[in-house]
């Protein structure tokens, strides 16, 4: 009689396991997943991390080699101007003396009436202006655009860009002989760290010697700064 008593207690007590066994197993089940989501979270955390210092090493090595450049900018720009004024004083000291160019026939006849009625103006007291043959002008007008290869490509929206150009990295006789404009884009470091460009431009004038000479006329300039006035 008491077997059956005995079954059923023993059935329930399995029911009763099985219950807590498969609660066991869903909360085992919950831990997993919670774990493998901190294991994800803490792979995704050091990835970023990673990635900041790689960003922020990169970002520093680019720094200081724009800074080294730009010094090897401004100092070989340094050199170059000197250069430049050398050549100049040399091109000055060298060049024979021009003879006054002929004026037309009409112009001549009025002078002639003028000086009967004016007497001679003193001589002035600084010396002569030298005058060079210029090349006959026309609305076309060819360019030597002269870009040394020490410069840095910039970021500004405006870009220097000059037509039917002779594009030459270091100036040359040819090159001058074949146009009437010349333009030489200077790079120099400026107060703020920043490049600053010029666009240094010229006539070119054929002297007398066969040789070619540049005067310069005007500088434009090209440069960025931040709105705020920090960089």
């Amino acid at each position: 009689n008491d077997l059956p008593s005995q079954i059923e207690i023993l059935e329930k007590t399995t029911t009763i396991y099985e219950e807590d066994k498969r609660t066991l197993q869903q909360e085992l089940e919950t831990q997993n997943q919670k774990l493998q989501r901190q294991f994800s979270d803490k792979r995704r955390l050091e990835a970023r991390l990673q990635g900041m210092v790689t960003e922020t090493t990169m970002k520093w090595e680019k720094e200081c080699e724009r800074r080294v450049a730009a010094k090897q900018l401004e100092m070989q720009n340094k050199l170059w101007v000197k250069d430049e004024k050398l050549k100049q004083l040399k091109a000055i000291v060298t060049e024979p003396k021009a003879e006054k160019p002929e004026r037309p026939s009409r112009e001549r006849d009025r002078e002639k009436v003028t000086q009967r009625a004016v007497s001679p103006s003193p001589v002035p007291n600084v010396p002569p202006i030298r005058l060079r043959h210029r090349r006959s002008r026309s609305a076309g007008d060819r360019w030597v655009d002269h870009k040394p290869a020490s410069n840095v490509q910039t970021e500004t929206v405006m870009q220097p860009h000059v037509p039917h150009a002779i594009t030459v990295s270091v100036a040359n006789e040819k090159a001058l002989a074949k146009c009437e404009k010349y333009m030489l884009t200077h790079q120099e470091l400026a107060s703020d760290g920043e490049i600053e460009t010029k666009l240094i431009k010229g006539d070119v004038y054929k002297t007398r010697g066969g040789g070619q000479s540049v005067q310069f006329t005007d500088i434009e300039t090209l440069k960025q700064e931040s709105p705020t006035g920090q960089k």
